[in-house]
């Protein structure tokens, strides 16, 4: 933006304003340029005139002169207004691209504030799943107390039974397992489980009652 642009505009209404100015008083100085670039043609044509008419002998040198000294006086009294045609619609442009970088961070910062709701929540979902990740087996970990305590409390009654691996899979990778293998979803819960420990079977029964087969 130019310094004298920059000077008087601090706000994106104060530019809206001196923008509809500028384009009301550029579209006066345009009628003002077409109406003087009319009276140049006539000029030039009267010029041209009384030359040709200095020539077949039917008018005089001063004749030409004053045709001349007409011409060089009306394009010397209009020669500011392209300048002036020129010197606003550079303001125009500054003025317009100032208030469109401001409109855009405006609009940036709106969006950024609305959106900072989900950003949070997508944020606080990322220590979420480190808990669910470092709890993954705490509920078959429930379940296996339960069988204990059953089987302690209550031991003529049918004990808790525990889950062979293959059920455990099937049940997982049901409709929500998105098409993989029976194998694929075995390997995850294993190593979710056990881990790659040798003894990992035994683990998986002595942690969540979980038989290999």
């Amino acid at each position: 933006m130019t310094t004298a642009t920059a000077r008087k505009t601090r706000t994106v209404p104060e530019a809206k304003t001196r923008i509809a100015a500028i384009e009301k008083r550029a579209a006066d100085l345009q009628d003002e340029v077409r109406a003087a670039a009319d009276r140049d043609a006539q000029l030039l044509a009267a010029l041209e005139d009384v030359r040709g008419r200095h020539r077949e002998g039917s008018a005089k040198r001063t004749d030409v002169r004053i045709a001349e000294r007409a011409l060089e006086e009306h394009r010397r009294e209009t020669a500011h207004l392209d300048d002036a045609v020129k010197s606003l619609r550079a303001e125009l442009a500054d003025l317009e691209s100032f208030v469109a970088g401001e409109e855009s961070d405006q609009a940036r910062r709106d969006q950024e504030a609305a959106a900072a709701p989900l950003r949070a929540e997508a944020e606080a979902l990322v220590p979420e799943f480190i808990r669910t990740l470092q709890g993954v087996g705490d509920t078959l970990i429930r379940r296996k107390r339960l069988a204990a305590r059953l089987r302690e409390e209550f031991p003529l009654a049918s004990p808790v039974q525990a889950i062979p691996m293959p059920e455990l899979v099937r049940r997982t990778a049901g409709k929500d397992a998105g098409g993989l293998s029976f194998r694929t979803v075995e390997t995850y819960i294993r190593f979710v489980l056990a881990g790659f420990e040798p003894e990992g079977d035994r683990n998986l029964d002595e942690r969540f009652h979980i038989t290999a087969r």
